[in-house]
């Protein structure tokens, strides 16, 4: 379902570098989800002109 969502309106999908590792899913995660942190984020989201990021 939220590689569904994602398709439709272009999300970013990204967990934790160092969440995922500990945990042992970095390479579990859906098709387009990305691992990294917040340099990563902002590299990635760059010029998008983004109004909200939502973490969980």
């Amino acid at each position: 379902m939220l590689r569904q969502i994602q398709e439709m309106n272009g999300m970013l999908l990204m967990a934790c570098d160092q969440c995922a590792i500990e945990r042992g899913i970095e390479e579990k995660l859906i098709p387009g989800a990305k691992i990294g942190c917040f340099p990563q984020l902002y590299a990635a989201l760059g010029g998008a002109g983004v109004d909200q990021v939502i973490t969980l």
